[in-house]
């Protein structure tokens, strides 16, 4: 059985660590423009395993489907640092930027 830790959220291999930070998250704003993929999902931890597994990912959207115990993943291959002006008010939305190293 796997377990992850809710804040902060590690993934790595031999060439990338992604970390999610409590402080990265923007409560109701997505990043438009950016997408990449997007999938049905449980929970945000496992919207944060599919950034990891994708290589261009480096942040994700992630919005509540109306009740029904699913949630919405949107993969970004840019963050709102760069992209100040594609930071769009969603009220049922988060959006949450990676920090990435290589080693």
């Amino acid at each position: 059985m796997m377990m992850f830790v809710i804040y902060p959220l590690h993934f790595s291999d031999d060439c990338r660590l992604l970390e999610f930070r409590g402080a990265d998250i923007i409560e109701g704003f997505r990043l438009i423009n950016h997408v990449i993929d997007t999938a049905d999902v449980t929970n945000e931890e496992f919207c944060g395993v599919l950034c990891f597994m994708e290589p261009s990912c480096v942040s994700y959207n992630f919005m509540m489907k109306g009740g029904t115990g699913k949630y919405k993943c949107e993969l970004n291959n840019a963050t709102h640092k760069e992209h100040k002006e594609d930071l769009e008010e969603k009220s049922n939305y988060l959006y949450r930027r990676a920090k990435v190293r290589v080693s």
